[in-house]
């Protein structure tokens, strides 16, 4: 009844006033151990035209200058909207918004987690009906409920097990009312929709007051030697980190704060651009916050699986040869320029290297996707 309680509080206040210099107040602020290693976190700032309270987000990897992110969050006139992005033409990091957000769908109570299924399906969690909204590519719409997979109302968050993680390929699943994580089982229909089976034992969070927004992190980046896992803890105020099990579900004894105070933390998504950790808040105000300092994370958001291929030289003038470090005979290359568009796209066709030719480009960041057997990898080049 508490969480209850804040979130309808929440909503009150945002509603019916602005504090001045609220951003001082509800600031969010990195552990000094993660100050230390060289993580910088950055408030990108509220979204014109989309509806408070924020919740989940994620972006594609073939739409990288597009976020997706709901609005209204765990209401009744809860949206997903669209926002084009602005990036460094350096660094390739989001730097803001080129515009206003657009409605892209009705998400009647969407709350901490927006993704998409490695076969385009839009999946977001939905508070307190305890389901899953779901969108095909085509608009078509599915509402599934969780009850009779054991899941106790009403999820907060949930997340598929990246490639190349103990777990990979499950669904994790967190409900926010009694703070549970656990493994669902699932299959897609015809369709495309997702339907979950009976749920695995849950783990009770003892140290985490409204899980919301899962992100698993794959070992490498500083300060993360082991495979882990970031979720928000809305009611308790922070962002935690746990190592990660069999299952890719938190061993609860490795825990360890990653951003605290953390007031309201809601959806959590890598940019498939650079790496980076988007999070959104749907306190009074709500915003979108930006953390630098991964360093391979980049993928995460749709099937990714290890160093399928290498780009070089990087930098480059140009001329950009992709060599593959193993066969793949449907490989499919599609090459985005700084500003989201394809510019190149074949089929390998069994070659394990192609030079790809952007000199008629403009300069900056690509982002080069390879795809084939069922395993899709994204790297980033400079062209100067």
């Amino acid at each position: 009844m508490i969480r209850f309680l804040t979130r309808s509080v929440l909503v009150a206040l945002t509603i019916a006033f602005v504090v001045p210099h609220q951003t001082a107040v509800n600031a969010q602020a990195l552990t000094q151990e993660f100050l230390d290693l060289g993580y910088q976190l950055e408030v990108l700032g509220p979204i014109t035209g989309l509806p408070a309270p924020y919740g989940g987000l994620s972006i594609k990897a073939s739409e990288p200058d597009v976020l997706y992110i709901a609005g209204a969050s765990f209401s009744a006139n809860g949206v997903i909207h669209t926002v084009p992005l602005t990036r460094d033409p350096g660094t390739g990091r989001i730097t803001g918004f080129s515009g206003p957000s657009s409605l892209f769908a009705a998400a009647p109570n969407v709350d901490g987690t927006v993704l998409f299924a490695d076969n385009g399906t839009l999946i977001y969690t939905r508070f307190p009906s305890n389901a899953l909204g779901q969108i095909l590519p085509n608009g078509t719409t599915l509402t599934v409920g969780l009850t009779d997979s054991g899941v106790q109302p009403s999820p907060g968050c949930m997340a598929f097990v990246p490639q190349g993680m103990p777990g990979a390929g499950g669904l994790v699943l967190a409900s926010y009312t009694v703070n549970k994580i656990m493994n669902v089982p699932y299959t897609f229909d015809a369709q495309g929709f997702l339907q979950p089976g009976w749920s695995g034992p849950p783990i009770t969070l003892t140290v985490c007051n409204g899980p919301e927004g899962i992100i698993h992190v794959p070992a490498g980046s500083p300060g993360f030697a082991v495979h882990s896992m970031i979720m928000g803890c809305y009611d308790s105020g922070f962002l935690l980190i746990w190592d990660v099990d069999a299952q890719g579900l938190p061993i609860l004894a490795s825990g360890r704060s990653f951003i605290a105070p953390a007031p309201y933390t809601s959806g959590t998504a890598f940019d498939p651009v650079t790496g980076d950790l988007l999070f959104s808040t749907n306190g009074n105000p709500s915003r979108l916050v930006r953390v630098s300092g991964f360093n391979n994370t980049t993928g995460i958001g749709e099937t990714s699986a290890g160093p399928l291929f290498e780009l070089f030289p990087n930098p480059s003038d140009g001329l950009v040869r992709v060599k593959l470090n193993e066969p793949a005979a449907d490989a499919r290359l599609e090459v985005f320029d700084p500003t989201g568009a394809l510019v190149h796209e074949a089929l390998l066709g069994g070659a394990m290297d192609q030079v790809v030719d952007l000199r008629t480009g403009r300069s900056g960041l690509y982002l080069v996707r390879l795809s084939g057997q069922g395993r899709s990898a994204v790297e980033r080049v400079v062209v100067e």
